[in-house]
């Protein structure tokens, strides 16, 4: 079996070089990472897999992404800034509605 020698993405290489044998789990989930990459999932299992490697290593996502297509890459990247604006405009939204409903409640005699 040659799971380790035949890999093909400059980034995992450079990784395996400095990840111990123990931590090798890594290393295997960053070739399934690079192969769903590759060749998306048709399967729900697979996809849903797909999905925690993404969450589990957001940073080796998108370097194997860039590395594969920086078309790709670019796509994705302004999806998550977009994503993070988003989040941060609902957290925004919550926070300001806390403190009405705060305000509110200590003004209806609630206590502290």
């Amino acid at each position: 079996m040659s799971r380790y020698t035949t890999i093909t993405s400059p980034f995992i290489k450079r990784r395996l070089t400095h990840t111990p044998w123990s931590n090798r789990q890594y290393i295997d989930d960053l070739i399934h990472l690079h192969r769903y990459i590759r060749n998306q999932p048709r399967q729900w299992a697979t996809a849903l897999h797909f999905s925690l490697l993404r969450k589990k290593y957001p940073a080796d996502y998108l370097e194997l992404l860039k590395e594969e297509s920086i078309e790709w890459y670019e796509r994705v990247v302004e999806r998550i800034a977009e994503e993070t604006k988003n989040r941060k405009e609902i957290e925004h939204d919550r926070r300001e509605e806390e403190e009405a409903l705060r305000d509110d409640w200590y003004e209806a005699g609630g206590l502290n």
